[in-house]
């Protein structure tokens, strides 16, 4: 665990020298994880979500999320560490959120609003069981007797 805790605060001291604001504990006063989100003092003409999939083009799974009710304007970005993500995987990682903002920071606003425009029309997100016609017909059984799905 000690190890995990390493890396994590490795990655927050790399992401902070970025200018992201780091919003989880370090040190072990936490999970192994790091919250961060764009630093909001500064201007930028993206947000998280776009440096989101900048990264997940670079095979990069870290997600962005906007916050609960009443504060759903404060969005965010998660990477967690595991025992898997070594020093080496983070140094990576840094150098390719270094590209994503490089990226964004070449495209002039209205680039990365047709951009996102393009990515919202293009990926499918949804709750929905049967947004895919060819599943819309079917029907799952309950896990338990007596409980729904």
């Amino acid at each position: 665990m000690m190890n995990l805790t390493r890396t994590a605060d490795y990655l927050a001291a790399n992401l902070k020298q970025l200018g992201f604001l780091i919003m989880s504990k370090g040190g072990g006063q936490g999970l192994p994880l790091v919250a961060f989100r764009l630093d909001r003092e500064k201007v930028h003409h993206y947000d998280e979500f776009a440096i989101a999939h900048q990264l997940r083009e670079r095979e990069w799974v870290v997600p962005a999320y906007t916050m609960a009710p009443h504060s759903e304007s404060l969005k965010m970005m998660r990477v967690v560490v595991r025992e898997d993500f070594s020093r080496a995987r983070c140094d990576t990682l840094v150098q390719h959120i270094k590209l994503a903002l490089q990226t964004l920071n070449e495209m002039d606003h209205k680039t990365v609003e047709v951009h996102q425009e393009h990515v919202k029309k293009n990926t499918t997100v949804t709750k929905n069981k049967n947004s895919h016609p060819h599943y819309s017909k079917e029907r799952y059984r309950p896990l338990m007797p007596g409980k729904e799905e």
